[in-house]
């Protein structure tokens, strides 16, 4: 009975105690913060600067292995010149060109190259008003190139080219050549009394060098390119009688061309292109008709046709 008096003591006395108010519910412009603590925890951190360097103490309790020390690396310049290659200085070394000297002569100039053997006969007055006249307009780069072709063969195209280029020749500060470019009756180096061992077919075919294949006359600044040689395939002709006629250019002041007749038209297309001046060589007694066909086809096969040479035989 005195326990169930003292519930009822107590009941009663709770009712009488003034209730705590209700706490405001947060707005919207507040945070709700949670009653709970945070874990104390060390955070890691590492420092580094040009003068300084901290960490924390569980960073600075890490244990690390001892490291493999490496050789220091050489300087890059140092590397580099030892894998450099090493070069020999080169010995001086001078270069100059003459023509090849030829064999000895095998006989004499020929009698018809009248301006060798007669240097003051009128007929060799005549080659040289007949070498101005020819020379006249055909001033270019490099030395002049003028091309010969008979009407026919054995019309005197060699005799009047040898007589021309003599006069040149003793002409001053004149280096005159030859290229003997016939296909049939090659006597040029015959009628200067040379017997060449290699000519211009061996040049064109790579078996002998150019230098080489150049021969000096008997006659002082007058030089020949023979006949003769290994002979080159037809389609490849063309190709080299232009880097000869090229390299004769850098060379010598006028280069004068033997070439076929009128007649060996395929022969003679290689070279109409190549020259300064083309002309035609026919005989006094030929008919007008039959040097008007030639002259059409040295036009028709691109030469430069600057006039005919009227031969005449005694």
């Amino acid at each position: 009975m005195g326990k169930t008096l003292d519930i009822l003591k107590i009941s009663e006395a709770q009712k009488e105690r003034p209730q705590a108010a209700p706490a405001p519910a947060p707005r919207h412009d507040q945070v709700h913060v949670s009653d709970w603590t945070l874990q104390q925890e060390e955070m890691s951190f590492v420092e580094v600067g040009p003068k300084l360097f901290e960490a924390s103490a569980n960073v600075l309790a890490i244990q690390h292995g001892a490291q493999k020390l490496q050789p220091p690396h050489a300087p890059v310049r140092q590397e580099m010149a030892r894998h450099a290659p090493t070069f020999v200085e080169p010995k001086p070394m001078t270069v100059n060109y003459e023509t090849a000297e030829a064999a000895s002569p095998v006989g004499e100039v020929a009698p018809e190259i009248i301006a060798y053997r007669q240097p003051d006969h009128p007929i060799t007055k005549q080659y040289a008003e007949l070498l101005d006249r020819m020379l006249q307009g055909t001033a270019g780069q490099g030395g002049r190139v003028l091309l010969l072709s008979g009407l026919r063969p054995h019309v005197g195209a060699s005799t009047c080219l040898l007589n021309l280029a003599v006069v040149a020749a003793r002409r001053p500060h004149c280096r005159v050549a030859v290229i003997d470019a016939q296909v049939r009756q090659a006597d040029l180096a015959a009628k200067l009394g040379l017997a060449p061992k290699t000519g211009i077919e061996d040049a064109m075919s790579g078996t002998s060098a150019l230098q080489q294949a150049v021969l000096a006359s008997p006659i002082a600044n007058l030089d020949v390119l023979a006949r003769g040689g290994q002979k080159i395939d037809a389609s490849l002709r063309g190709e080299a009688l232009g880097w000869i006629v090229a390299w004769m250019r850098e060379r010598y002041d006028l280069i004068l061309i033997d070439g076929p007749s009128v007649e060996q038209s395929n022969d003679l297309a290689p070279l109409t292109g190549l020259a300064d001046a083309a002309y035609l060589v026919s005989p006094e007694a030929d008919s007008p008709a039959a040097r008007r066909s030639a002259a059409a086809t040295i036009a028709r096969l691109g030469g430069k046709l600057r006039g005919l040479l009227h031969t005449h035989f005694e």
